[in-house]
């Protein structure tokens, strides 16, 4: 039974190490809606949540989740805060944007961007950013079910010897 138990426990942390593979945010920092550039100059970008994000952080938007709701990693809304150009303040998920002349510019009514100096001035409108790193040691798919499935054969072969 000594053995059977010891392969149980080997089973239950090789299956344990493949799910700690998986990465969770981790905050890094947030910024006010209105800290971006002047709208009115024409320079100021389209920018989604995630894009803000990897400006201001570093990185590549797919990198970061955003939310409106603070530093708390549970209550991720994966919303941001955007400004859209004549129109006003509203939150949108973290990777939309409006590019109406597609030139990357916050110059066209109904564009939208997560930090332009517009019409948030008076709001504190946050957006609050979490990196999620991939991991470089995963550990292939096939690979982990491959070895639970030789780990389930051997329990099984040696509750079979012990029964005969």
């Amino acid at each position: 039974m000594k053995s059977v138990s010891s392969k149980l426990s080997a089973l239950v942390l090789l299956l344990g190490s493949s799910t700690a593979c998986l990465a969770s945010p981790v905050f890094v920092g947030s910024w006010n809606l209105y800290s971006g550039e002047y709208w009115g100059g024409g320079n100021a970008p389209t920018l989604t949540g995630q894009e803000a994000a990897a400006q201001l952080f570093g990185g590549v938007a797919s990198d970061y989740v955003i939310s409106t709701q603070g530093q708390d990693v549970a209550k991720i809304d994966h919303m941001a805060w955007l400004d859209q150009i004549y129109i006003g303040v509203a939150k949108f998920a973290e990777d939309y944007k409006v590019d109406s002349n597609h030139n990357g510019k916050y110059d066209v009514r109904g564009d939208t961007s997560a930090m332009v100096r517009d019409n948030a001035g008076s709001r504190n409108a946050f957006n609050y950013a979490f990196r999620v790193d991939k991991p470089t040691n995963q550990v292939p798919e096939p690979m982990s079910a491959a070895l639970v499935a030789l780990g389930l054969a051997g329990v099984a072969l040696s509750r079979r010897r012990r029964a005969d």
